[in-house]
Protein backbone atom coordinates (compact mmCIF):
# COMPACT_ATOMS: atom_id res chain seq x y z
CA UNK A 1 0.00 0.00 0.00
CA UNK A 2 0.79 3.54 0.15
CA UNK A 3 2.73 3.58 3.85
CA UNK A 4 3.16 6.41 6.05
CA UNK A 5 5.07 8.10 3.61
CA UNK A 6 2.34 7.83 1.20
CA UNK A 7 -0.09 8.75 3.58
CA UNK A 8 1.72 11.70 4.77
CA UNK A 9 2.09 12.84 1.20
CA UNK A 10 -1.82 12.49 0.41
CA UNK A 11 -2.52 14.76 3.70
CA UNK A 12 0.05 17.01 2.20
CA UNK A 13 -1.82 17.59 -1.17
CA UNK A 14 -5.04 17.32 0.29
CA UNK A 15 -4.51 20.14 2.68
CA UNK A 16 -2.77 21.95 -0.33
CA UNK A 17 -6.02 22.00 -2.24
CA UNK A 18 -8.37 22.48 0.48
CA UNK A 19 -6.35 25.80 0.89
CA UNK A 20 -6.38 26.72 -2.61
CA UNK A 21 -10.22 26.40 -2.48
CA UNK A 22 -10.07 28.52 0.83
CA UNK A 23 -8.31 31.41 -0.90
CA UNK A 24 -9.93 31.62 -4.08
CA UNK A 25 -13.33 31.88 -1.99
CA UNK A 26 -11.71 34.14 0.50
CA UNK A 27 -10.45 36.51 -3.09
CA UNK A 28 -13.92 35.83 -4.79
CA UNK A 29 -15.63 37.39 -1.70
CA UNK A 30 -13.17 40.58 -1.85
CA UNK A 31 -14.04 40.75 -5.71
CA UNK A 32 -17.71 41.16 -5.08
CA UNK A 33 -16.97 43.81 -2.42
CA UNK A 34 -15.03 45.61 -4.44
CA UNK A 35 -17.03 45.27 -7.23
CA UNK A 36 -20.28 45.86 -5.36
CA UNK A 37 -18.36 49.64 -3.89
CA UNK A 38 -17.45 49.88 -8.11
CA UNK A 39 -21.42 49.58 -8.92
CA UNK A 40 -22.26 51.77 -5.66
CA UNK A 41 -20.16 54.44 -7.37
CA UNK A 42 -21.39 54.04 -10.64
CA UNK A 43 -24.99 53.85 -9.54
CA UNK A 44 -24.62 57.25 -7.61
CA UNK A 45 -23.03 58.51 -10.38
CA UNK A 46 -25.65 57.63 -13.37
CA UNK A 47 -28.42 58.85 -10.82
CA UNK A 48 -26.84 62.26 -10.66
CA UNK A 49 -26.43 62.55 -14.45
CA UNK A 50 -30.76 60.86 -14.27
CA UNK A 51 -29.92 57.82 -16.08
CA UNK A 52 -32.27 55.58 -13.97
CA UNK A 53 -32.36 52.96 -15.82
CA UNK A 54 -28.64 52.14 -15.41
CA UNK A 55 -28.13 53.80 -12.43
CA UNK A 56 -31.40 51.13 -11.10
CA UNK A 57 -28.93 48.27 -12.64
CA UNK A 58 -25.82 49.33 -11.03
CA UNK A 59 -27.12 49.34 -7.44
CA UNK A 60 -29.35 46.25 -7.88
CA UNK A 61 -26.25 44.42 -8.94
CA UNK A 62 -24.23 46.40 -6.13
CA UNK A 63 -26.56 44.74 -3.18
CA UNK A 64 -26.37 41.43 -5.38
CA UNK A 65 -22.70 41.23 -5.47
CA UNK A 66 -22.72 42.28 -1.49
CA UNK A 67 -25.91 41.35 -0.18
CA UNK A 68 -24.92 42.76 3.55
CA UNK A 69 -23.04 46.00 2.73
CA UNK A 70 -24.99 49.28 4.20
CA UNK A 71 -23.13 51.26 1.89
CA UNK A 72 -24.70 49.18 -1.54
CA UNK A 73 -28.21 49.24 0.73
CA UNK A 74 -27.76 53.16 1.62
CA UNK A 75 -27.63 53.68 -1.99
CA UNK A 76 -30.31 51.72 -3.63
CA UNK A 77 -32.60 53.13 -0.76
CA UNK A 78 -31.50 56.66 -1.61
CA UNK A 79 -32.45 55.52 -5.20
CA UNK A 80 -35.75 54.16 -4.16
CA UNK A 81 -36.56 57.44 -2.38
CA UNK A 82 -35.15 59.71 -5.40
CA UNK A 83 -37.12 57.79 -7.69
CA UNK A 84 -40.61 58.06 -5.80
CA UNK A 85 -40.72 53.98 -4.52
CA UNK A 86 -40.98 54.95 -0.79
CA UNK A 87 -41.63 51.50 0.25
CA UNK A 88 -38.61 49.98 -1.23
CA UNK A 89 -36.93 53.03 0.22
CA UNK A 90 -38.05 52.14 4.06
CA UNK A 91 -37.66 48.70 3.36
CA UNK A 92 -33.81 48.79 2.11
CA UNK A 93 -32.78 51.94 5.30
CA UNK A 94 -34.09 49.59 7.31
CA UNK A 95 -32.53 46.35 6.29
CA UNK A 96 -29.49 48.39 6.56
CA UNK A 97 -29.71 49.88 10.07
CA UNK A 98 -30.38 46.44 11.01
CA UNK A 99 -27.26 44.92 9.74
CA UNK A 100 -25.00 48.20 11.64
CA UNK A 101 -27.38 49.75 13.86
CA UNK A 102 -24.98 52.33 15.20
CA UNK A 103 -24.05 53.45 11.83
CA UNK A 104 -24.63 57.43 11.74
CA UNK A 105 -24.31 57.72 8.17
CA UNK A 106 -27.35 55.17 7.76
CA UNK A 107 -29.13 57.00 11.12
CA UNK A 108 -28.53 60.19 9.58
CA UNK A 109 -29.83 58.73 6.06
CA UNK A 110 -32.35 57.07 7.60
CA UNK A 111 -33.62 60.22 9.14
CA UNK A 112 -33.29 62.33 6.25
CA UNK A 113 -36.06 60.31 5.08
CA UNK A 114 -38.18 60.18 7.58
CA UNK A 115 -38.41 64.00 7.76
CA UNK A 116 -39.59 63.94 3.77
CA UNK A 117 -42.12 61.51 4.29
CA UNK A 118 -43.60 63.79 7.51
CA UNK A 119 -42.93 61.12 10.36
CA UNK A 120 -40.92 64.37 12.09
CA UNK A 121 -40.74 62.91 15.62
CA UNK A 122 -38.96 59.13 14.45
CA UNK A 123 -36.67 61.51 11.32
CA UNK A 124 -35.54 63.52 14.71
CA UNK A 125 -34.63 60.83 16.94
CA UNK A 126 -32.28 59.06 14.09
CA UNK A 127 -31.04 62.44 13.24
CA UNK A 128 -30.00 63.29 16.74
CA UNK A 129 -28.95 59.83 17.38
CA UNK A 130 -26.25 60.41 14.34
CA UNK A 131 -25.12 63.48 15.58
CA UNK A 132 -24.51 62.18 19.23
CA UNK A 133 -22.74 59.57 17.58
CA UNK A 134 -18.86 59.39 18.48
CA UNK A 135 -18.02 57.23 15.19
CA UNK A 136 -19.50 59.53 12.96
CA UNK A 137 -17.49 62.49 11.52
CA UNK A 138 -20.52 64.32 10.25
CA UNK A 139 -22.39 65.58 13.05
CA UNK A 140 -23.41 68.94 12.03
CA UNK A 141 -24.55 67.76 9.07
CA UNK A 142 -26.95 65.48 11.22
CA UNK A 143 -27.75 68.56 13.52
CA UNK A 144 -28.65 70.70 10.63
CA UNK A 145 -30.93 67.70 8.99
CA UNK A 146 -32.74 68.01 13.04
CA UNK A 147 -32.96 71.46 12.51
CA UNK A 148 -34.53 71.32 8.88
CA UNK A 149 -36.79 69.23 10.07
CA UNK A 150 -37.90 70.78 13.30
CA UNK A 151 -38.82 73.76 11.00
CA UNK A 152 -40.91 71.24 8.64
CA UNK A 153 -42.77 70.27 12.03
CA UNK A 154 -43.12 74.27 13.04
CA UNK A 155 -40.88 74.00 15.76
CA UNK A 156 -39.06 76.69 15.68
CA UNK A 157 -37.22 76.94 18.97
CA UNK A 158 -36.08 73.53 18.64
CA UNK A 159 -34.87 74.01 15.10
CA UNK A 160 -32.70 77.03 15.93
CA UNK A 161 -31.44 74.64 19.01
CA UNK A 162 -30.10 72.75 16.61
CA UNK A 163 -28.86 74.78 13.95
CA UNK A 164 -26.68 76.45 16.31
CA UNK A 165 -24.89 73.30 17.82
CA UNK A 166 -24.11 72.45 13.54
CA UNK A 167 -22.73 75.99 13.54
CA UNK A 168 -20.63 74.76 16.35
CA UNK A 169 -19.84 71.22 15.03
CA UNK A 170 -19.22 73.40 11.56
CA UNK A 171 -18.69 76.54 11.19
CA UNK A 172 -18.50 76.92 7.45
CA UNK A 173 -22.54 75.31 7.54
CA UNK A 174 -23.54 77.99 5.01
CA UNK A 175 -27.02 76.08 4.94
CA UNK A 176 -27.55 76.57 9.09
CA UNK A 177 -26.26 80.18 8.91
CA UNK A 178 -28.80 81.22 6.10
CA UNK A 179 -31.44 79.79 7.96
CA UNK A 180 -30.21 81.02 11.16
CA UNK A 181 -30.82 84.54 9.70
CA UNK A 182 -33.78 83.84 7.86
CA UNK A 183 -35.41 82.51 10.77
CA UNK A 184 -34.20 86.53 12.88
CA UNK A 185 -31.23 84.84 15.19
CA UNK A 186 -28.34 86.39 13.30
CA UNK A 187 -28.99 90.06 11.14
CA UNK A 188 -25.51 90.37 10.20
Amino acid sequence: MLGKRGGMLICICLFMMLNACATTVNNSAQGNVAASKANVKLGLAYLARKQIPNAKESLLLAVEESPRSVTALNALAYYWESTGNTKNALADYKKALSIKPNSGRGQNNFGAFLCEQGSYKMAIYYLLKAANNKNYMFTAAAYENAGICSLKAGNKAKAIKYLKHALLEDPARIKSLRLLKRLGVYTQ
